[in-house]
């Protein structure tokens, strides 16, 4: 067959196995899927099953079938066992579901018992269409090399690139009204966050069970030692909706300061102290090895909010940021990607030590209160 093009024996054994990665370009459809899935908070949405049973068969994660439905939806192939065989030899389904291929019955029964939290799906990307394409046209174009997370890695931020996000940060806040929040919905929503965070934590990470629950317990008592510091934040208007998740990888030091706004999908979540974003943009910092870029962070945001920063308050919120995060990276050490489970596992962990570190620093703050906390928060191995 001389002079066409000639493909690979089938039978031939590479040295170096092909990664499934390679096979779907930066580009593709099945990318958006992932990232949008990954975003989404499935257990507010309606859906079943989002934290493992402890006995029985295991089952499908929800993430996982939604993945599947999404991608059939958009390749027009609303057939169950239609989807069965192209999980087993659609190499884009291979990506998108770490190679799973449940069966036609599991699929159908997903389709069928999921439909509200299915239409909830449909109604959040609607939202995220109207709200978000302004910033991620700006994103395409917003430079690498100059994320504050990459300027942290290389130790390039300096004090004078600090002050200018923070006046884009006050600039923002000050437009901002005081959301309608009761301090007693505003307090059900830390009860609510840390009974969750114990819960999925405990379930999947089972050898630090009782560090979690410890810790969880600690922020219990946290939470009534800072209750009325809340009940004021809420009373003065510090309650804004906010960006919601500020991350290092989100701002953007050019000139003018980037920063890619109205993160969460849900109002609910981007509804917060401005002390408490600021803090989790310091926390992140902390995290990636700059602390003090972190402090220095604070201290502009104080002097520029006039908002003298709390500390018992600031490493409260820090705690619960720390543990939240730390629920969301574990979440993915349930989807097994290969060459993932290690990279989850240690953000985890790195999640739970600081908001341990934080819960400490909370108590010696709240010391000349009067009840002191107790600590004992050992490091998870």
């Amino acid at each position: 067959m001389k002079r066409f093009v000639e493909g690979d024996d089938r039978k031939q054994v590479a040295l170096l196995p092909e990664c499934v990665d390679d096979y779907i370009g930066q580009d593709n459809p099945v990318r958006v899927i992932d990232a949008f899935v990954d975003e989404l908070d499935l257990a507010e949405l309606g859906f079943d099953g989002t934290t493992p049973a402890m006995t029985g068969r295991p089952s499908y994660h929800p993430g996982v079938m939604l993945k599947i439905y999404i991608y059939g939806y958009l390749n027009r192939i609303p057939s169950s066992r239609r989807l069965e065989r192209e999980c087993q030899r659609n190499v884009e389904l291979m990506w998108l579901t770490g190679r799973l291929a449940p069966d036609f019955k599991t699929i159908a029964d997903f389709r069928r018992n999921s439909g509200a939290a299915i239409r909830n799906v449909c109604r959040r990307f609607v939202e995220l269409c109207r709200g978000l394409v302004d910033w991620l046209l700006k994103m395409r174009r917003l430079p690498e090399g100059l994320m504050l997370d990459r300027a942290l890695a290389r130790g390039a931020v300096r004090e004078s690139d600090i002050a200018r996000i923070v006046r884009r940060l006050s600039t923002f806040y000050r437009a901002l009204p005081g959301a309608k929040m009761s301090a007693s919905a505003y307090h059900a929503h830390f009860l609510s966050e840390i009974a969750r965070n114990e819960s999925v934590l405990t379930r999947i990470m089972t050898r630090q069970s009782f560090d979690i629950r410890r810790l969880c317990g600690i922020q219990l008592a946290m939470l009534t030692g800072v209750l009325n510091r809340l009940e004021l934040r809420v009373a003065h208007g510090w309650i804004r909706e906010c960006h919601g998740d500020l991350r290092p990888e989100h701002v953007c030091l050019t000139r003018p300061i980037g920063i890619i706004d109205c993160l969460e999908f849900s109002e609910r979540l981007r509804t917060i102290d401005t002390l408490d974003e600021v803090g989790f943009l310091a926390l992140e910092c902390e995290r990636l090895g700059a602390p003090k870029i972190g402090a220095v962070l604070l201290d502009a945001y104080a002097e520029s909010m006039h908002d003298p920063v709390d500390e018992g308050l600031l490493h409260f919120y820090q705690s619960i940021r720390a543990t939240v995060r730390g629920r969301l990276a574990a979440a993915h050490l349930l989807e097994r990607k290969i060459g993932r489970v290690r990279h989850w596992r240690r953000r985890t962990l790195a999640y739970f030590e600081l908001g341990a570190s934080h819960a400490r620093q909370c108590a010696a703050a709240l010391q000349a209160g009067t009840q002191a906390l107790t600590l004992d928060v050992s490091p998870m191995e």
